[in-house]
């Protein structure tokens, strides 16, 4: 991780924080390790984002993208898995074309700027929601009362989804903030996106960690406070 972070500092465009159009970001290939965000996570995890709320705030914490490397510059690229170098645009279409919950995503995309290396699943999430893409939502689920935000088809309607939420709004309409690692990273440091990337995640899982052994001790105070009480 710390080796991450001197990466980072190393590579970073700007030292605050840019505003990303979602039209102009993909999955970069070397995020988490070449696993592309799986169909289940994203829609389950759109799901519970629109049915407890979006938050601005997490959104746009945390959040990393390279540079598309340019056209130019393409052939000098030696990919940490070996192989010829495949702009963010055309992994992204490859990748998504098809699956089902997905495949609206890059429908609109005219060129492709930046790749994330965190905030992955929730681009994809806003971008098929942004798109009309088709989920389909169990009869009796958790989730059923969310259908009214889709027409008959069970595509997502932009209107009724931004009418129940003005975050989802703001986020659609701003993009993501990010923080910008240049393209040159790629050519001199072949295995940092998906160092960078391993580390963000580990990031996240220490601070769930975390804050699920504070919920804890708060119980645990709780209960110990009661049962002096008594």
């Amino acid at each position: 991780m710390r080796r991450a972070l001197i990466i980072r500092g190393k590579y970073r465009v700007k030292t605050e924080k840019q505003w990303i159009p979602l039209c102009i970001l993909g999955v970069h290939p070397d995020n988490r390790a070449r696993v592309y965000p799986m169909e289940d996570t994203c829609v389950n995890l759109g799901l519970e984002i629109i049915f407890s709320g979006v938050s601005v705030d997490e959104a746009n914490r945390e959040g990393v993208c390279v540079q598309e490397v340019p056209a130019e510059e393409q052939r000098n690229v030696r990919p940490s898995h070996g192989g010829v170098y495949e702009a963010y645009f055309a992994y992204n279409k490859r990748k998504t074309s098809a699956v089902a919950a997905l495949q609206t995503c890059f429908n609109k995309t005219l060129a492709m700027s930046y790749g994330t290396l965190s905030h992955s699943h929730l681009l994809l999430i806003l971008l098929a929601m942004s798109t009309g893409a088709k989920w389909p939502i169990l009869k009796g689920s958790q989730y059923e009362s969310l259908k009214k935000l889709q027409d008959p088809d069970g595509r997502w309607n932009m209107a009724a989804l931004t009418a129940k939420d003005e975050n989802f709004k703001e986020l659609i309409k701003n993009g993501l903030r990010m923080e910008v690692l240049s393209w040159k990273m790629l050519i001199e440091e072949p295995d940092a996106c998906s160092l960078i990337s391993q580390a963000m995640q580990k990031g996240c899982e220490f601070a769930l960690r975390t804050s699920e052994i504070t919920a804890l001790s708060a119980v645990a105070g709780a209960v110990t406070m009661a049962k002096a009480e008594r």
